[in-house]
């Protein structure tokens, strides 16, 4: 459960920043989701709740009742992948690489409920496929000066 959650929380972690490059490379400056409000109020009606089927029962009946609030944002965001599939190929495909990458994180939340409430199999690490590692590794860059945390070379 816990390696679950760090392959996650990285992910998310990682998510954020290549948003943030995007939202710069387009003129921007990053700033407060439209969620964040919505969110940081579920987070501490949640903070009490123990065990993850509680949490996602809770969760889930949050996201239920708060859909009103949320519809705004989810409006905008509709609109802005549309705008993009017409008119910036590369934020669209960024923005779809970003989804498929959440599904996975979806799906491991999903079957791990399925197993503990359920009696499922456990599932395995909630691990990008193949294809979504090659396209991310097609995103790496590298800073001169910079650290790099993990270098591969090959001939």
């Amino acid at each position: 459960m816990r390696a679950g959650h760090l392959i996650i929380a990285e992910r998310e972690a990682n998510h954020a920043r290549l948003l943030a490059e995007r939202i710069r490379a387009l003129g921007g400056e990053p700033g407060a989701a439209c969620v964040d409000d919505v969110l940081a109020a579920e987070l501490a009606e949640l903070r009490d709740v123990r065990g993850l089927v509680a949490q996602l029962d809770a969760l889930k009946a949050c996201s239920a009742r708060d859909a009103g609030r949320l519809e705004p944002c989810q409006q905008t965001l509709r609109r802005g992948f549309e705008a993009a599939r017409e008119r910036d190929p590369e934020t669209h495909r960024l923005w779809a690489e970003l989804y498929s990458e959440e599904k996975v994180s979806g799906s491991w939340y999903r079957a791990a409920y399925g197993a503990l409430a359920q009696g499922k199999p456990w599932p395995a690490a909630p691990v990008l496929a193949p294809d979504q590692v090659v396209r991310r590794a097609a995103r790496v860059t590298f800073t001169a000066g910079e650290p790099v945390a993990c270098a591969a070379t090959g001939d």
